[in-house]
């Protein structure tokens, strides 16, 4: 589950028969599963002319880029000057003014993310896809969610008492998340546990 968009995710990753979620969960695709969220679909149009309008104020904000995604547009400011951030607020408020539509803005490291205001995120998109994979599986399930940025809270706090939750990086702010690690060596080398324990139960 992702904030960029399904198919850069999915091209990115590129591993065969997995289940993703792009642009914070609106939309989801994998073996037997396909969802857009219907209230974001009809923000579409919106969601473009606000991209197409950040679009035309970018080359005025050196520094300045626009990521437009099918269902919401990200501007990324890490290589804006501190002095041209006021300005980059600025076009990023006009652009969404004039629009219309209804919107959230997602703050991330050196992003805003533009997204529908729609009663979705990445708790419910968890939760949406674990019911799912529970009903498709025949063998009991345990679910494990891990993440490293503010917006997976929505999921650890949803999924208490249904999945295992777990916080990548370090204990600087509090999480609702059962357990914490350090950073991606530790997920790698928890899922290469996870795996080998997986094959041992079922070759004993």
């Amino acid at each position: 589950i992702s904030g960029r968009d399904l198919e850069d995710l999915r091209e990115r990753v590129a591993v065969p028969e997995l289940i993703y979620a792009g642009c914070h969960g609106l939309e989801i695709s994998g073996p037997n599963l396909s969802f857009s969220h219907p209230d974001a679909e009809a923000q579409q149009d919106a969601v473009h002319a606000v991209s197409m309008a950040l679009c035309m104020g970018a080359p005025f904000i050196e520094g300045m880029r626009v990521e437009p995604k099918r269902l919401g547009v990200a501007v990324h400011y890490r290589h804006v000057a501190a002095a041209g951030r006021q300005e980059l607020e600025t076009v990023l408020a006009r652009s969404l003014h004039r629009k219309g539509g209804q919107f959230k803005l997602i703050h991330g490291h050196k992003v805003i993310e533009v997204l529908p205001q729609v009663s979705w995120n990445k708790g419910l998109c968890a939760l949406w896809i674990r019911d799912r994979m529970m009903i498709e599986l025949p063998a009991p399930m345990i679910v494990f969610y891990m993440g490293d940025d503010w917006t997976d809270e929505y999921a650890f706090e949803i999924l208490v008492g249904k999945a295992v939750t777990v916080r990548v990086g370090e204990a600087h702010e509090p999480s609702k998340a059962d357990y914490r690690i350090s950073g991606v060596h530790e997920v790698e080398r928890l899922l290469t546990n996870i795996a080998s324990e997986v094959v041992e139960r079922r070759a004993s």
